[in-house]
């Protein structure tokens, strides 16, 4: 944190923080911070609260492609791996391709993957609480800065019984890079 004042200039040192936030436990914890200037003028207090979560929350998933370029069409073979809440849910071949057309141009791309059998075909799995199914998306929202506006009318939809895609959250490693 940082403060000054116009005629005291940096008092930083100054500042006395009140609270503490254990980064092993989960929650929610608050600081607050409360400065005065030399001649005994305190600038209002300021709280601020920091959120603890567990990153584990995310699936997290892993694909190795061997050394083979994913491009769009046709899908290559892959290996992956996803882990939820440290247990392995699914490891096995997938064919994956680039999705998109305009957004194949991202930093961030989005993927198509099928689950195949160890003879290349498609084959059905439920991944993640999700119903069995041999295609699945990794949506890649790169122009969505908050990450949320999908997922977030797909859940309106569905609240008001409407059919709309569900959702979940991932963390995508490929060869190793995010």
């Amino acid at each position: 944190a940082s403060a000054s004042d116009d005629t005291d200039g940096d008092i930083s040192s100054d500042i006395v923080t009140t609270g503490a936030v254990n980064a092993e436990e989960l929650g929610e914890y608050r600081l607050n911070y409360a400065v005065s200037d030399g001649a005994g003028n305190a600038a209002e207090p300021i709280e601020r609260i920091v959120r603890v979560v567990n990153e584990q929350l995310f699936l997290q998933v892993s694909i190795e492609t061997n050394g083979t370029e994913i491009v769009d069409e046709p899908k290559i073979l892959a290996t992956m791996q996803m882990h939820e809440a440290e247990a392995l849910i699914y490891s096995g071949n997938i064919g994956i391709e680039i999705r998109g057309s305009s957004s194949q141009l991202f930093d961030k791309k989005y993927y198509g993957f099928e689950t195949w059998d160890s003879q290349g075909e498609d084959t059905d799995f439920p991944l993640a609480g999700f119903p069995e199914e041999e295609d699945w998306i990794f949506y890649g929202p790169y122009s969505d800065k908050s990450l949320l506006r999908n997922v977030l009318i797909y859940q309106l939809s569905n609240d008001m019984g409407r059919y709309a895609t569900r959702t979940g959250f991932s963390e995508l490693t490929i060869n190793g890079e995010h």
